[in-house]
């Protein structure tokens, strides 16, 4: 059997622009085939037939490579490899005329090169489908960093506690620490009444904590703040604070775990609808009279307010 010949060939395959690189395409005829077709014609022919199929590079693709060879039944195979890969084949059928056959196997080489084409063509749009998603998905992503860089709450609260019912304003403002995750600080000006009327208190407070929003859906995020509080709290009413006669004004603390529904209202608000509970870590003692009260323990409340997100 005689040696094999190879031989390359440089076509102009340009990559859908016109700033087209040329693959290398090498033609490899084997001894068998050599009796079936002319080589020589062959390979002018395969080069004219690519001349006019531009077939995009890929990654570490360095040329195509086609070997025709002939078949235990007198046909001619033409096979399509790329680094190693086998891209296709074709049979085509026995000719009379070496020229004629050469023909064919020149058509069946272009035909494979059109279905490469095709390939590359749809590998590349779902690349630039993938990479439009992924910047899509770090648009996102930024998005929720701006949107949680800075946050500023305002909120009305109404709370039960043992003893008290207290309601007022609060206002906070978040800085964004970690992705969704915030640290906020926050004041509040509470008023209480005792339930047997007898002394109004008023709260004067400062809180401190971590919070963090998950997206539940596009426009509906759920909100989870842990907080801890230091009041200075004046008792109206009160013959005595802290045991000292005459004296109105004490401190108390308390920590405390809100969860809050966040609906989108716009680009840079939110409405805020939560319920928050907690207690006291310092009772009040205050004496009416001959009277000592402990204001003290656990309290549960909800709060309704606007959340503003700016830019």
């Amino acid at each position: 059997m005689a040696v094999a010949l190879a031989t390359a060939l440089w076509v102009g395959l340009g990559a859908q622009n016109a700033c087209a690189e040329q693959v290398p395409v090498v033609v490899e005829v084997d001894a068998q085939a050599e009796t079936l077709v002319d080589e020589r014609v062959v390979r002018r022919l395969i080069a004219l037939e690519l001349a006019d199929i531009d077939v995009p590079p890929s990654g570490s693709a360095t040329g195509l490579f086609y070997r025709v060879r002939g078949t235990a039944s007198g046909g001619v195979e033409i096979e399509l490899w790329e680094v190693g890969n086998l891209r296709g084949q074709r049979l085509v059928s026995r000719s009379e005329g070496r020229a004629l056959a050469a023909r064919r196997v020149a058509l069946a080489a272009a035909e494979l090169a059109r279905g490469l084409r095709q390939q590359r063509i749809a590998e590349r749009r779902a690349q630039a489908r993938e990479r439009a998603r992924r910047r899509a998905r770090a648009a996102e992503r930024r998005r929720k960093r701006l949107e949680e860089a800075f946050v500023v709450r305002s909120a009305a609260q109404a709370a039960r506690g043992t003893e008290l019912t207290l309601f007022g304003p609060s206002l906070a403002m978040g800085i964004g620490v970690h992705g969704p995750t915030r640290l906020e600080l926050g004041a509040r000006l509470l008023g209480a009444r005792d339930d047997t009327g007898r002394a109004t208190l008023t709260f004067y407070e400062l809180a401190l904590g971590p919070a963090r929003r998950f997206a539940l859906t596009p426009t509906l995020a759920l909100d989870v703040a842990a907080l801890g509080a230091v009041s200075a709290v004046h008792v109206g009413g009160a013959t005595g604070v802290d045991g000292i006669v005459d004296q109105r004004e004490t401190w108390t603390a308390r920590a405390g775990l809100a969860v809050r529904l966040e609906p989108r209202l716009g680009r840079l608000a939110r409405l805020s609808l939560g319920v928050e509970a907690g207690s006291l870590l310092r009772a009040i003692p205050a004496t009416f009279d001959s009277e000592a009260v402990r204001y003290r323990g656990p309290y549960a409340g909800v709060d309704f307010g606007i959340v503003i997100t700016p830019r």
